[in-house]
């Protein structure tokens, strides 16, 4: 009989992101936290951003218990998925922040509406 692990639904980290949706335009900034609902010890939680070609930081909030990242100086080729992943010994969850950046006519003609 192999062994088996039990898998608890608690074991599973359910990750949330604050904002989930970002819009801002060129040349701006941004955070985001990404926490999980249920924080555990053994939890591991970091944002995929080797992708986007501004400048970024990550840090750990204690407040929050969650994850900030902050992108400055925003590009268009910035714009897309962002990817945050919490994992622990048993399990991989990932959830995603989407991230519009306007360029600067689009900027312009939504200030004229």
């Amino acid at each position: 009989m192999k062994n088996k692990k039990t898998i608890f639904v608690s074991d599973i980290p359910e990750l949330r992101i604050e904002p989930q949706e970002v819009s801002i335009g060129q040349s701006e900034s941004f955070e985001s936290v990404c926490k999980s609902k249920f924080p555990r010890n053994n939890l591991t939680i970091g944002w995929k951003t080797k992708h986007l070609y501004s400048e970024t930081s990550t840090s750990m909030n204690k407040i929050t218990n969650g994850v900030i990242l902050s992108l400055r100086n925003a590009t268009v080729n910035d714009s897309g998925w962002i990817a945050c992943v919490g994992e622990n010994s048993i399990i991989r969850s990932t959830k995603n922040l989407h991230l519009t950046i306007k360029g600067i006519s689009q900027c312009y003609n939504q200030k004229l509406i």
